[in-house]
């Protein structure tokens, strides 16, 4: 796969980094805007940067409320799977440099992150090596990356194997450890836990004093008598406010709204709240939003009903109903609407007569404090939870919806809690590269790939089992039925018959019913259905591939790795298919042993001379078969032909065709 590396900065020092790439051996791409950034983490997963490079102090628009806004980018980079060592370049002083105002410790990993002075330390740049952290690392960090409360505990955690002291310590030397390991910990602390120093000393203290009484073999419990008491003095909700909720969520809110104001103290909500978001103060560049997400994150649209130009009292050309119902009408995704507005009375006609189905509410009621904004957007992440789980989850198959005693619960419940995991990202990569390896056995080497378990069954002893709560049988499910739902997959869309598929990832099963055999790995084990779940021609033609029953990250990996564009009357057929059709070919030219009545016509002259090694792909064979019929007809051959198509015509793997031989070549 190809390296590259990547530059966050700003836009006034673009061209210095410009002339710092070129220094490196590596192609880099500069990021010196928000929009740019954005679209930058709405594209595929960009696991392929070698390194990264972003200005600690950037001063765009969206990072007015963080001194040191580069290492929030930082984090998302992280939370996208970024494996790559990161280089913070900053005009500050390092010694002004105080982590306590941005918690630079949630991303504080030796080797993998460096503070560079600009513009005196360029050379640590141009000797910049690639390194990437293990897959293990990284999902190790994340928990890091959710909120201090994690973070805490990781801190504490980090203690209690500190305070396993060296056997030869013992004393002065014991005490002067302890003392120094304590001041360690508590100085993270109040990086995390700001204005609490009183607190946090009080602890030290008591901690100390008890540590300095006990024995060796205790010191881990005096720890955890006091972990409690540590956590709590993490600041909670405000009175009247909702818990945030810690996991960032894997879509995005869509926020639309004339006033900047508005619009600041919602982006502000959105942000406590771990929920992503874009937003707007025009409708037109809102519907731009929605063209260019092409991973269909948007699954909440929030916005204002009456809007204006900016500054101006001139009314904007499309008005949020509008805007509404063009998205209802046009958009492919599954989205959510809120609708809000500052006119009561305009509310109340807007929930009787608008025949869209929202979510309206009173602005005032929204905005009117912070903790009714908290409460409202609890609703926005519910809804979207919901509406992000439906947007992605469609297969056909009653295993996919209802617990079956196979299964330890419906199948769509092991994928809702794969979406939401903190870990998500990373396990994409996962069931991607092992599905792709998988696959290039099959088609790069005449060898049977490796055996491996497509997952039979998911159990537990429980009857009231939780994905969320069993990891192990979340595993299960990601590493058998969604890396095998793709590998079948793209092996379908490769030419492979449901038969052949089977005996690639089966290779020692029992075959002595191989349809049965088939039925059980596809339909029951995979809830897979190549004849219901693949996107048809006309939603292909429309764009709409989500309308089809596929999991949209099946969709965009078939689509981004192996460019298939889902269009069956495109495949090249399979061998049972292929010899099925020129075997009716083969047969009709056999038929034609000697000059009959308009033996001299063209196209029967044409039909005659045919050679069927070139005739593989879906047009070429229809082509063929028109061909056939006219030349059957001439030849006064029809009902031959015609009965030897019917004999085998419900053998075809290749739904198109089926219809295409019942419209144009049966009567």
């Amino acid at each position: 796969m190809k390296k590259e590396g990547l530059i966050v900065c700003n836009p006034q020092q673009a061209s210095f980094f410009d002339k710092i790439k070129n220094k490196i051996d590596l192609p880099f791409k500069i990021i010196d805007k928000q929009e740019t950034l954005n679209t930058f983490l709405d594209s595929s997963l960009k696991i392929n940067i070698d390194i990264c490079i972003i200005q600690m102090d950037l001063n765009w628009e969206y990072s007015s409320f963080q001194k040191y806004y580069g290492f929030e980018i930082a984090k998302k980079l992280r939370w996208l799977g970024l494996r790559c060592v990161f280089y913070f370049p900053t005009f500050d002083k390092k010694e002004q440099f105080d982590p306590r105002e941005n918690l630079f410790s949630l991303l504080r990993i030796p080797d993998y992150h460096k503070i560079v002075q600009l513009p005196l330390e360029v050379s640590v740049l141009t000797a910049a090596q690639p390194k990437l952290m293990s897959i293990e690392l990284l999902d190790d960090i994340h928990d890091t990356l959710i909120g201090q409360r994690e973070l805490i505990n990781e801190r504490i955690h980090d203690l209690k194997n500190q305070i396993i002291i060296p056997s030869n310590l013992n004393g002065a030397n014991l005490q002067e450890y302890l003392k120094n390991t304590l001041a360690q910990a508590f100085f993270d602390f109040r990086i995390i836990i700001t204005e609490k120093e009183a607190k946090l000393q009080e602890i030290h203290d008591k901690m100390f004093q008890e540590l300095s009484k006990t024995s060796k073999e205790k010191y881990q419990n005096v720890i955890e008598k006091y972990t409690d008491a540590i956590i709590e003095l993490y600041p909670a909700a405000n009175s009247g406010e909702e818990e945030p909720q810690e996991l960032m969520t894997p879509w995005k809110v869509l926020v639309v709204d004339d006033d900047q104001n508005v619009l600041d103290l919602i982006e502000s909500g959105l942000t406590r709240n771990n929920i992503q978001f874009h937003s707007t103060t025009n409708s037109q560049e809102a519907l731009e939003i929605l063209q260019n997400d092409y991973l269909n994150n948007i699954t909440v649209l929030l916005c204002d009903l009456r809007l204006k130009e900016r500054h101006s009292e001139i009314w904007q050309s499309l008005q949020g109903y509008d805007l509404i119902t063009k998205i209802y009408h046009e958009h492919s995704n599954i989205i959510a609407f809120f609708a809000i507005t500052s006119a009561r009375k305009r509310l109340l006609h807007l929930k009787k007569r608008f025949r869209i189905h929202i979510i309206a509410d009173y602005k005032k009621d929204i905005i009117g404090s912070s903790g009714a904004l908290n409460l409202f957007l609890k609703r926005v992440r519910e809804t979207g939870d919901e509406f992000f789980f439906k947007s992605r989850s469609q297969p056909t198959l009653s295993v996919w919806r209802k617990k079956t005693a196979r299964f330890a619960c419906s199948l769509n419940r092991f994928y809702r809690s794969h979406l939401f995991q903190s870990d998500y990202h990373i396990s994409e990569v996962n069931i991607n590269t092992e599905a792709e390896a998988f696959i290039d056995e099959v088609l790069n080497s005449s060898t049977t790939p490796p055996e491996k378990q497509f997952t039979a069954t998911i159990k537990s002893n429980r009857n009231d089992i939780h994905p969320y709560e069993d990891l192990e049988l979340l595993e299960k499910f990601r590493s058998g039925i969604l890396v095998g739902r793709r590998i079948a997959l793209a092996l379908f869309y490769k030419g492979y018959t449901e038969e052949e598929i089977f005996t690639k990832m089966q290779p020692n099963a029992d075959i002595s019913n191989l349809k049965a055999s088939t039925d059980l790995l596809f339909k029951t084990t995979l809830a897979l259905s190549f004849k219901k779940d693949l996107p048809n021609p006309e939603d292909i033609k429309n764009g709409q591939l989500l309308k089809s029953n596929l999991l949209l990250e099946e969709i965009n990996w078939l689509q981004n790795k192996y460019n298939i564009d889902f269009d069956l009357e495109q495949l090249v057929l399979n061998n049972i298919d292929l010899n099925i059709v020129i075997n009716w070919l083969g047969n009709l030219q056999f038929l034609i042993k000697e000059p009959m009545k308009n033996y001299e016509h063209p196209n029967v002259q044409k039909f005659t001379k045919l050679k069927f090694e070139n005739i593989n792909a879906y047009k070429k064979i229809t082509e063929t078969l028109l061909l056939a019929k006219k030349t059957a007809n001439l030849t006064g051959l029809n009902k031959e032909f015609l009965i030897d198509i019917a004999y085998d015509l419900e053998e075809l793997n290749n739904p198109p065709l089926q219809i295409f031989i019942k419209k144009n070549i049966i009567p």
